[in-house]
């Protein structure tokens, strides 16, 4: 948790996801999503290999580890929305 903490915010995510991760506008929710399905995203999006993907996510997650994003995904999944 702690470690997914520190880079939610290094990475900025609540910038456009909200600083509670509930999303706006056309940015999703990350808050209380499914943590596996979070996971598959963000290497999606690192990986440019999600259809219609977003630059950026692509610059966001530049340079992540498949650690780095299992804890991202670990903090967002088990915070409220």
């Amino acid at each position: 948790m702690k470690q997914g903490a520190v880079l939610a915010k290094k990475l900025h995510c609540g910038s456009c996801h909200a600083a509670d991760f509930r999303g706006r506008e056309q940015m999703p929710r990350l808050a209380a999503q499914r943590e596996e399905y979070l996971v598959a995203a963000m290497n999606a999006y690192r990986n440019y290999t999600r259809k219609g993907g977003d630059t950026l996510m692509a610059a966001a997650l530049y340079g992540t580890t498949d650690a780095d994003i299992k804890a991202l995904a670990h903090y967002l999944a088990k915070q409220k929305p």
